[in-house]
């Protein structure tokens, strides 16, 4: 089967572009032919074309170049992304720049659409696209409509009356649902009445010597310590509790993630390092600290003692979710009150872990191959 695959579009985010590449292997492992749908509006804030261009206009002073500056600041700062994502995530359509060009999917002549993983259906992420990620465009009765992993990101309902009866017609017209968080489990019950399955995020369905192949291919660096620091919302709070737990472990802390975000820092320290060598980096580590959903799911798929730090604005149903499913709560704290140097001597249950992982791989293969033959 030609199956399109729509996710949130892809850009620096370390997990957003490996959730895309483990689904987009994952099905041809199957056997199966898998087309990334290039959804090229930058739906998570960094400024399109027109904005760029407003903001020339609106800053442009004595004839400052503003506008060729920022598009190649931005061009230099993701490249190591951007390489991997032409380089691993193939085969992909041409840009789909507004609503309007999906009608130019026809062309690929797919059998199905799977849209996740992801927050897709996240109402302040998907954006204009949020109906798109219930697939209102598809109007062929006979391609089938999947969502594997979707998520809604938080665990209360987003959306208004209007926009709910909408999104639940189109959701019953689906041939299979499935979830990333069990609270969206209750949500889709709830709101859509309908009954959808609880599963885990693609980048859990590959081994990790499929990552590792990767790591090989691109020879990677080694890592500079042994516990990977992979903190997205950075604060004083949190540099005081990684430094605690570097003591306290005797650990050499280090990270792999852009040094700054401050545009007055030069290019080379706003740069995102490439995205093997952060996934080398949870290989070399014996522990990571994370504030981020797939910052966890690598720590569990590596079998890397972790402690995750919540989150509340980017949402706790992510995390609390994947630490339950693998019996992992105590992994789980609000904030460096919570921590406790016991985390570091609790050993895991590796074996448990990694056969309720099993699990999980076949329930989605069973899911996949009943809805794909």
């Amino acid at each position: 089967m030609k199956i399109g695959i729509l996710t949130l579009p892809l850009h620096g985010n370390y997990g957003g572009n490996l959730q895309a590449f483990a689904l987009m292997t994952y099905i041809k492992q199957l056997g199966h032919e898998p087309v990334l749908i290039h959804l090229k509006n930058e739906t998570r804030g960094k400024p399109g074309t027109k904005a760029l261009l407003k903001q020339y206009l609106a800053k442009t002073i004595k004839g400052i170049p503003f506008l060729g500056k920022q598009i190649i600041s931005s061009r230099s700062i993701y490249r190591h992304s951007e390489y991997f994502i032409k380089k691993y995530i193939q085969p992909q359509t041409l840009p789909i720049k507004k609503r309007s060009d999906l009608k130019t999917l026809t062309q690929y002549r797919l059998d199905a659409y799977i849209v996740g993983s992801d927050q897709v259906w996240r109402k302040d992420y998907a954006r204009e696209y949020l109906k798109t990620f219930f697939f209102d465009f598809v109007d062929n009765v006979k391609t089938k409509k999947i969502s594997y992993a979707a998520s809604f990101g938080v665990d209360f309902w987003q959306f208004d009356d209007a926009l709910t009866t909408e999104l639940k017609q189109l959701i019953h017209l689906f041939d299979l649902i499935t979830v990333r968080e069990d609270s969206a489990v209750d949500l889709c019950k709830e709101y859509f009445d309908i009954d959808v399955r609880h599963v885990i995020d693609p980048t859990m369905l590959l081994e990790p010597k499929d990552y590792a192949d990767l790591i090989v291919k691109e020879k990677a660096a080694e890592s500079p310590g042994d516990c990977m620091v992979y903190v997205l919302d950075k604060s004083e709070e949190k540099n005081i509790l990684i430094d605690r737990i570097a003591q306290d472990g005797g650990f050499t802390c280090f990270t792999v993630n852009a040094a700054s975000k401050d545009k007055k820092e030069p290019i080379a320290k706003r740069t995102y390092p490439p995205v093997t060598n952060w996934l080398k980096g949870f290989m070399d580590s014996k522990f990571v600290i994370t504030d981020s959903f797939h910052g966890v799911a690598f720590s569990i798929l590596f079998n890397k003692p972790f402690i995750a730090i919540g989150n509340e604005e980017r949402g706790l149903a992510r995390f609390t979710s994947i630490v339950n499913m693998f019996g992992l709560r105590k992994r789980f704290i609000l904030s460096a009150e919570a921590y406790n140097k016991s985390l570091l001597k609790n050993e895991i249950n590796w074996t448990e872990v990694n056969q309720t992982l099993e699990l999980y791989r076949k329930k989605t293969l069973s899911l996949l191959h009943s809805h794909f033959n």
